[in-house]
């Protein structure tokens, strides 16, 4: 590990626990949020982010896009600590390329774009497989079920296979 990486662990270490205050955020404006996380970011002892940046950090796809339309965007926790993360990184001297790749390789939970107060959540496994939640019960209830359902398939996936290719 360079003596760079070790800095970023070090720094991410401590802001883990500023970050994770806020897991339990409501779903809120931009303005509302840059509120939050420039309070954080203040805390950090790191430069704010104004909306210019955190718009282009949206179009640069390494904060996800907002929920529900341009004139209801909602942002939540996801949306807070990439912004926190993305700072911290810059921080240390890292380029947004190299962030990007780094957020999308830490970041499981991503929101989709849905309609304001929808209650989906998208977690994305990998580049090609996405696994999609309705709220209603705890995360760790659905993904334990989630489990439940690949196990399944992993052991029928002979037998899905066999089908597959049969014209």
């Amino acid at each position: 590990m360079t003596r760079c990486e070790e800095q970023l662990e070090q720094r991410t270490q401590d802001l883990i626990p500023e970050v994770l205050r806020h897991k339990d955020m409501p779903l809120c404006s931009v303005t509302e949020l840059l509120v939050r996380t420039n309070q954080v970011l203040g805390e950090l002892g790191l430069s704010a982010v104004r909306v210019r940046a955190f718009r282009f950090y949206i179009a640069q796809g390494i904060v996800p896009p907002p929920m529900g339309s341009k004139k209801l965007a909602r942002y939540g926790f996801s949306h807070l600590s990439c912004v926190v993360l993305t700072r911290t990184m810059q921080d240390q001297g890292m380029r947004l390329a190299e962030i990007k790749a780094r957020i999308q390789q830490v970041l499981v939970i991503r929101e989709t774009k849905a309609p304001y107060n929808s209650s989906r959540t998208t977690i994305e496994l990998t580049p090609e497989c996405r696994l999609e939640l309705n709220n209603g019960q705890s995360l760790e209830a659905k993904l334990a079920a989630a489990q439940e359902a690949i196990r399944r398939i992993l052991e029928n996936l002979p037998e899905l296979e066999h089908n597959d290719a049969a014209p």
